[in-house]
């Protein structure tokens, strides 16, 4: 190593400061290059409405949109890619906000696309989901298209960060694991303006957002703010 001027030792104190310091810098210049690239990401969904990439939620399919804006991508053959609607999938998307906002759960609606013989996200799309099983409509798949605010036309981004965790705590050179988990409501970003086609109005979505919340306070209304006036905040009013 340059820095030691000759071969590193592991039995040398000095050595073994100088790689940990080392290491430190490196791991350093590594989640800076991370703020800087998330940062420019964000950046472009905010203001172009940009789409990052990834599976395309269920309702929808990515399309060529044309060349890359960036020059030397575009140099490189790199393509713009876009949301369009799939409309077969969209109108099952519709469907479940409709029997929602009817007062249906979401076990209730699977088992009613279950019933109609619709296909599930990974049985109708089964290229981009080799990790699923097929095995038909479930509650949770329900609720994670109830929840996906990008069925309103906007473009959302960071709704998941990734962590990595070490594999054995007790053994670091055993290298880390990543895993994705709900990132918090300060790391979502949204364009300002409609980036694709909604299948789903704001209104509609914002509805099911709030019936969500009700049924979780088990039909009760939570008060969350307070004037001095009546009950505190979080104090649920049947």
């Amino acid at each position: 190593m340059p820095e030691l001027g000759g071969k590193f030792d592991a039995r040398n104190p000095s050595h073994k400061m100088l790689m940990s310091v080392l290491g430190g810098m490196s791991e350093s210049e590594r989640q800076h290059v991370q703020a800087r690239v998330r940062a420019a990401m964000d950046a472009q969904v905010v203001n172009e409405g940009r789409h990052q990439g990834g599976r395309a939620p269920y309702g929808y399919v990515v399309v060529d949109g044309g060349p890359h804006p960036n020059p030397r991508k575009a140099a490189e053959g790199f393509r713009l890619r876009v949301l369009e609607i799939d409309d077969q999938s969209a109108e099952v998307v519709r469907r479940i906000f409709a029997e929602y906002s009817q007062g249906s759960g979401d076990r209730a609606i699977a088992k009613g696309l279950n019933q109609d013989g619709v296909p599930c996200p990974s049985e109708r799309r089964p290229d981009q989901n080799r990790h699923r099983l097929a095995d038909g409509w479930q509650g949770s798949t329900i609720r994670s298209i109830l929840e996906n605010p990008r069925y309103t036309g906007y473009a959302i981004f960071g709704r998941w960060a990734k962590h990595e965790t070490l594999l054995n705590p007790d053994d670091v050179s055993a290298g880390h694991v990543v895993r994705f988990r709900r990132a918090t409501p300060d790391r979502v970003v949204r364009s300002r303006q409609p980036a694709h086609p909604e299948i789903v109005s704001v209104e509609v979505f914002t509805q099911a957002q709030l019936m969500r919340r009700s049924r979780a306070a088990g039909g009760c209304v939570v008060s969350r703010s307070w004037t001095g006036n009546g009950p505190r905040p979080g104090t649920r009013i049947c």
